[in-house]
């Protein structure tokens, strides 16, 4: 997602309310396949879920500064995300027959995973050199 200059000189407190809010609210509007727009209401009441103040946010009738550039800034994203960038996602079946085919002409071989605490956090492939240099 490509920053809007608008919100580029936004403090790190502001960055910790979006991304607060996100976790608490949940980043898509639950049953679609949308992201999230946030009311004053909703950010008050994910801060108010987190143990924390509402009032650097205000009320619907009467926000903060701080609450409608929130407001403005998860508008903005979701807008973005929703109408700019979804129609360029790939589902997930059509992901990975996208990475079979590219591990096919590259001639990606020897799976090697990496496990950290018992879990996968990362799969190696090997390449051979002659495949790279048919290309």
């Amino acid at each position: 997602m490509r920053a809007d200059p608008s919100f580029a000189q936004e403090s790190i407190g502001f960055w910790a309310y979006v991304r607060a809010i996100g976790e608490a609210r949940g980043y898509t509007k639950r049953g679609h396949d949308l992201v999230a727009a946030h009311t004053i209401d909703e950010m008050a009441e994910a801060l108010t879920k987190l143990g924390r103040s509402s009032k650097p946010l205000g009320t619907t009738a009467n926000p903060t500064e701080l609450g409608l550039r929130l407001r403005d800034y998860f508008e903005y994203r979701a807008d973005i995300l929703n109408n700019s960038v979804k129609q360029n996602l790939m589902t997930a079946t059509e992901a990975k027959r996208e990475f079979e085919l590219v591990k096919q002409e590259v001639g990606a071989t020897n799976r090697t995973e990496i496990i950290k605490s018992g879990t996968c956090i990362a799969v190696e492939y090997s390449v051979s050199s002659a495949t790279q240099e048919s290309q």
